[in-house]
């Protein structure tokens, strides 16, 4: 009523998204604020329990966690933030919002991530896995290996083990009538390609990490001895000479140049999986940087090697809560963690409990490592 020249109340209009074209800017939250970034409009967001603002590629995936401040765990009633709405106004009105730009990737991001074909794949995921934990329930090991040498190396990074020792591990798999799988091999007996009755009794998953020119010359013919077969995760720059990412008294290890990784990949023995570009910690960037490296460094060993990548393995094993929800944003279908993670690979694809291998692991070790009742013995003795 101050206002009659300035303000026109529509009513109830179904579907209100075909109106947001008319405006300059869309204030709400939820579904709201979804279609209207979804349409490449700038947008003013909060809901009942959070005040996101004017949303932009700062602030885009945290609101969205939050169903643009409609939604939270825990949390109830936040005050709005007036003060933040009131600066990100006037921002826009001064022109200093997002650009037209900003606006049309994050509209992308929304119609990619919420177009019914995605969550399609993402609903016969759910139920694809809880087929595979009724026939298999006991949890499948992953373990995490890194170099395979020669001789033992002096350094306080204990992520290797010896030719011999690595020989007498697989020598200990084969004994036990364990099974190798690759992680395309889970995704193949979940959507149907091999029939669930084949399904391994004692499944287990090998995997390496930053492709060291050891896996080449050293593990691939033991696993070619032992036919058994394992992933390495590379890094998608293939420039990189050696472990350069080490801090301290680490010895410069020589990992695989490109044409050597196509060796190594054309083998059969091995899968290959992301392991970022550069080795760098993902909760270090931005949430927008992390989904760019997650998406290019995939798209990148796609390019390099003619083939999906499937699996993403954090660097150090360097988490935070919104990790699991950007690899499967970037189109993984699983993703490594060290030392945490779900019980049972299905339970949360995008968290795999991997179990680090280190030099003193010797046969009786290793084969408790790879029993199914280890993990949960591991989260007991810790408290988790």
């Amino acid at each position: 009523t101050r206002f009659p020249n300035r303000i026109s109340r529509l009513g109830f209009v179904d579907p209100v998204e075909k109106i947001f074209g008319d405006y300059g800017l869309v204030i709400g939250g939820g579904r709201i604020s979804l279609a209207a970034v979804a349409m490449n409009i700038p947008t003013l967001s909060f809901g009942e329990v959070e005040t996101c603002g004017l949303i932009d590629q700062n602030n885009f995936l945290k609101s969205l966690h939050s169903n643009f401040g409609d939604m939270s765990l825990g949390v109830q009633n936040q005050k709005l933030d007036l003060a933040l709405i009131k600066k990100d106004l006037a921002r826009f009105l001064k022109n200093e919002g997002p650009s037209s730009q900003i606006c049309e990737m994050l509209g992308e991001i929304i119609r990619h991530d919420f177009s019914l074909s995605k969550i399609l794949k993402e609903i016969l995921g759910i139920y694809r896995s809880a087929q595979l934990i009724k026939i298999h329930p006991s949890p499948i090991p992953v373990l995490m290996y890194h170099k395979i040498v020669n001789e033992p190396l002096d350094t306080p990074h204990r992520i290797f083990v010896t030719k011999e020792t690595f020989r007498s591990h697989l020598e200990a798999f084969k004994h036990r009538g364990m099974t190798t799988l690759f992680f395309q091999d889970l995704l193949d007996f979940k959507g149907g390609k091999k029939p669930l009755s084949e399904f391994p009794k004692k499944p287990l998953l090998i995997t390496f990490d930053d492709g060291y020119l050891n896996n080449l010359e050293i593990a691939l013919p033991l696993l070619r001895e032992f036919d058994l077969k394992a992933t390495v995760f590379l890094l998608a720059d293939s420039s990189l000479s050696h472990n350069n990412w080490d801090q301290g008294a680490a010895p410069q290890i020589p990992l695989m140049n490109a044409s050597q990784r196509q060796m190594l990949a054309l083998s059969g023995n091995f899968e290959i999986g992301s392991h970022g570009f550069r080795h760098a910690r993902l909760p270090k960037m931005t949430e927008m940087e992390a989904l760019k490296e997650l998406k290019d460094s995939k798209a990148a060993l796609e390019a390099e090697f003619k083939k999906p990548v499937q699996v993403f393995a954090f660097t150090y094993g360097d988490i935070n809560e919104h990790s699991a929800d950007l690899a499967r944003q970037a189109g993984y279908a699983y993703a490594v963690n060290t030392d945490q993670g779900a019980i049972h690979i299905e339970e949360d694809p995008y968290s795999v409990f991997r179990v680090n291998v280190f030099p003193e692991d010797g046969v009786l070790s290793i084969l408790k490592k790879t029993s199914g009742w280890y993990r949960r013995r591991y989260y007991r003795r810790r408290g988790r």
